[in-house]
């Protein structure tokens, strides 16, 4: 039976990783950290960074929305994208497309009596 080798991504990601936490001191997460499955987030690690680096801004939305409020906000805009990010119909607007809820040009025809 011959042993597979990881993949080198594999390899390279776990270098990275490993040096981070080496060299930076980057603290490593254990699954059960990880509240919020879906979007990846460590609900409780997000908060107290908010908290320590932008207190003014967190204590005025917990008092205005509580601080389930604040959670259920961040998750419906990372669900919906912004409206300059996609039409009506949810196609991306870029170069070429006519960006919504802009007239369209109007035809300069010669005015004739």
């Amino acid at each position: 039976m011959v042993k597979q080798e990881k993949p080198p991504e594999l390899t390279f990601q776990q270098h990275v990783a490993d040096y981070l936490v080496r060299e930076h001191k980057y603290g490593v997460l254990e699954q059960p950290e990880i509240t919020d499955t879906e979007h990846c987030l460590a609900e409780d690690h997000l908060w107290a960074f908010l908290k320590a680096t932008q207190a003014d801004t967190i204590k005025k939305l917990t008092d205005d929305y509580s601080t389930d409020g604040v959670w259920a906000g961040s998750r419906i805009s990372s669900v919906y994208p912004p409206i300059w990010v996609s039409d009506a119909e949810g196609k991306p607007v870029g170069v070429g497309c006519v960006p919504p809820f802009w007239p369209l040009a109007r035809i300069r025809a010669p005015l004739t009596s």
